[in-house]
């Protein structure tokens, strides 16, 4: 065997320099991981800032919530509110975590070459993990610490804000040290973890020979794990508490419900990538041929790309179903009435937030996974071009190979969010809250403004495959 190195941390810095200035594309898939991590820890600290602030005006209520808390039922109110940031955590939370492990992946995919040199040199496998663990852990540091100053610079933004009838003070948003520190050793810890995941996808043999080892099949126990999570969630949404008083722990208890039926989705969604994959195969063009085989050969990956945009679809279809505001007609004091009346957008505000932050997770999981795909098959787009095959057809490919599964996404998304938001709806209207039915335009603007996102992420990618096409090289060079 060979013994392990010393001095791993300065060679890995130093490697990484000369990725850099090689200028073959890896630079690039460094940044994207930097991007990713940056994206996704700066969402996450901002959203988790906003649910701080609801739950201290909750807890220590000042001012005229401070006088109106003194109501029980209104303080159940103002309770309400941490509930929904909770709700809007969960939906947000997925799209977090496909966005920050297909990043903290992107480097353990692309590196076959440079792992195959440095074993070659007389590195052990044990060395190249950790170098690849220490180049790893780099990027989503970086990224994390890049996110966090994001989050900081952009709190005096949301002092243009009123939620609850009060303008929103950016210090009511600053996370206790003790919680930012725990948030980010999360974020840091998911994005290695996810790396290190990825670089196990890879296996260099001895003679420094890289192969890359084929996904396995997914199963359709997939499918049934998701029928199965739905009847139970569907039965508990059925029976949730009514009345004011149930209110917070009712939306609570939604919050749960649809984190669990968004896993679930998560984890069916590659199955149905593969069996959709599977039925265009008999279709006869071979742009769409192609691009079925390669979504039946990593059909997990295809997920990856298009769940951010189906969590979208979700809130949307939630949004259609369970549109409401305030009942200013049942307040049971003129203080309380006027605050109805000031903070009757407040839902709307919510609902627009929660998914402007899922649209830049969406756009960001969108471009860098689709030019890092671009990237790997770069040896396969210059053979087809010698081949003769047009240069518009790996475009045409890629397209084919998103779009089909990205209405797919979308699709699934949008009906269970209409199904999962019908006991919410009857909720809220027992709860005091006027719910209204005209969400059908709400969940078109998001189904619309989704696909037009993924369009432009994917246009952006355009200039990178010109790029590949033009660089004239052979295999083994």
């Amino acid at each position: 065997m060979t013994a392990g190195v010393t001095g791993l941390v300065p060679f890995t810095v130093r490697l990484t320099r000369a990725r850099f200035a090689a200028r073959n594309g890896e630079s690039l898939l460094y940044g994207a991981s930097v991007l990713a991590a940056t994206v996704s820890s700066g969402v996450a600290f901002t959203v988790a800032g906003g649910t701080w602030m609801f739950y201290e005006r909750w807890a220590h209520p000042t001012g005229t919530l401070a006088l109106l808390a003194q109501d029980p039922t209104f303080r159940v109110l103002l309770g309400s509110y941490v509930a929904l940031a909770a709700l809007a955590c969960a939906l947000v939370v997925p799209s977090l975590v496909s966005l920050c492990a297909a990043g903290a992946q992107l480097g353990a995919r692309g590196r076959e070459r440079r792992l195959a040199a440095l074993r070659l040199l007389g590195l052990s496998s044990g060395d190249v993990t950790r170098m690849a663990s220490i180049d790893a852990l780099a990027q989503t540091t970086l990224g994390t610490l890049l996110g966090f100053l994001v989050y900081r610079l952009t709190l005096p933004l949301w002092g243009n804000l009123r939620f609850e009838a009060t303008p929103i003070d950016p210090g009511e948003m600053v996370l206790p040290w003790t919680y930012a520190v725990a948030l980010a050793v999360v974020l840091v810890g998911l994005g290695f973890g996810a790396s290190a995941w990825g670089l196990h996808q890879v296996r260099v043999s001895p003679l420094g020979v890289s192969r890359r080892v084929n996904s396995p099949a997914v199963r359709a126990w997939r499918l049934v794990a998701l029928v199965v999570v739905v009847a139970v969630a569907g039965l508990v949404m059925t029976f949730l508490p009514s009345g004011a008083q149930a209110m917070g722990r009712a939306l609570f208890i939604a919050a749960g419900v649809v984190a669990a039926v968004l896993a679930a989705v998560n984890l069916a969604g590659p199955f149905l990538m593969q069996l959709l994959a599977r039925v265009l195969l008999v279709v006869p063009s071979p742009t769409v041929v192609t691009a079925a085989r390669r979504v039946v050969a990593s059909p997990r990956a295809t997920w990856a790309r298009v769940s951010t945009l189906g969590v979208l679809a979700f809130i949307g279809g939630y949004l259609a179903n369970m549109p409401f505001a305030y009942d200013a007609a049942n307040a049971h004091s003129d203080a309380e009435a006027s605050f109805m009346r000031e903070a009757g957008g407040d839902f709307t505000r919510g609902a627009i937030i929660t998914l402007a932050f899922g649209f830049v997770l969406t756009a960001t999981s969108l471009l860098i996974t689709q030019a890092s795909a671009t990237i790997e098959r770069a040896e396969q787009s210059r053979a087809l071009h010698r081949m003769g095959v047009p240069d518009g057809f790996a475009t045409r490919v890629m397209w084919v190979e998103t779009f089909a599964p990205l209405v797919v996404g979308t699709v699934l998304g949008a009906g269970l969010g209409l199904l999962f938001a019908a006991p919410m709806a009857r909720q809220i209207r027992e709860s005091g809250l006027d719910a209204h039915d005209s969400g059908l335009v709400p969940m078109l603007a998001v189904l619309l403004g989704g696909l037009l996102v993924a369009a432009t992420a994917l246009a952006a990618t355009h200039p990178l495959q010109r790029r590949i096409l033009a660089v004239d090289e052979r295999r083994n060079d």
